[in-house]
Parts: structure tokens; C-alpha cells; sequence
């Protein structure tokens, strides 16, 4: 009998290949949106220390000090506003590719349990061509006796 040969393994190979691929999508994106998220936690710090310096600071301050604070100030807030923008839109990548993932990993686990089924409908065929086989030696010899 011929060898066991899968109807779909192309098809599977393609399916393996894409998964590997998006696996590796996945982690860049999650690793890229922590990334953002580090970033975006050290402007928060930047801004707390520099608020909390300039508040507990007793050092009489300059009205155009305190107007170039307010700038670099207002220009942190604008950082953090664009850097949770770049967050928000990494997170959407994640979830994208995650989605992708799933749908090529259960395609990928489908076409698996196929060739399972197929492997084990070829096995049967075998035995029983095999027994067909060994009762067609045992007529020819009961013939011949």
C-alpha cells in the first residue's frame, strides 16, 4: 500500500509558517507597546518631580522663571498627551495581531485534527488490506493443499 500522504499539507505548511510569522508580529507589538507605556509612565514621573520641586521650593522665583516653567510644563502635558495617543494605537496593534494569531492558530489546529483523521482512516485501510492480504494466502494455501 502507498504511504500515508496528507490532502492539505500545503495548505498546513502555509498555515505553520503563518502562525511562526505572527508570533513574532505579536511579540515586536507587545514589546513595542511597552515601550510606550515605560514612556509614558517617565513623563508622569517627570511631571510629578518637577510639579513637586517647584512647589516645595523656597527660593523666591522669577515671574519669567515661572513663566518658562509653565511653558516646559505645558509642553510635558502635550508629550503625554501624544505619547498616550502612540500607547493607545500600539495596544490596537496588539489586538489586531492577537486576533490574527487565534484565527491562524485554530485554521492551523483544524487542518492538524484532519490529518489525524486521515492518518488514522489510512491506518485502518491498511489493516484491512492487510488481513484481505493474509486471508487471500490462506485460501491460495488451503486451495493447494
Amino acid at each position: 500500500m502507498k504511504k500515508f500522504i496528507f490532502s492539505m499539507k500545503s495548505l498546513l505548511k502555509i498555515k505553520i509558517s503563518l502562525e511562526k510569522q505572527l508570533k513574532n508580529k505579536y511579540a515586536e507589538a507587545v514589546q513595542f507597546y511597552n515601550i510606550c507605556i515605560e514612556e509614558e509612565k517617565a513623563l508622569e514621573k517627570l511631571k510629578n518631580g518637577l510639579r513637586n520641586n517647584m512647589y516645595n521650593n523656597e527660593v523666591e522665583i522669577s515671574p519669567s522663571d515661572m513663566e518658562a516653567f509653565n511653558r516646559y510644563y505645558k509642553s510635558l502635558e502635550e508629550k503625554q498627551v501624544m505619547q498616550k495617543l502612540k500607547s493607545d494605537k500600539a495596544y490596537n496593534e496588539v489586538e489586531l495581531v492577537r486576533k490574527e494569531l487565534l484565527e491562524i492558530t485554530s485554521e492551523k489546529k483544524m487542518l492538524e485534527k484532519m490529518k489525524e483523521k486521515q492518518y488514522e482512516k489510512y491506518l485502518y485501510d491498511l489493516v484491512k488490506e492487510q488481513e484481505k492480504e493474509m486471508d487471500d494466502i490462506l485460501s491460495f494455501k488451503t486451495t493447494m493443499a
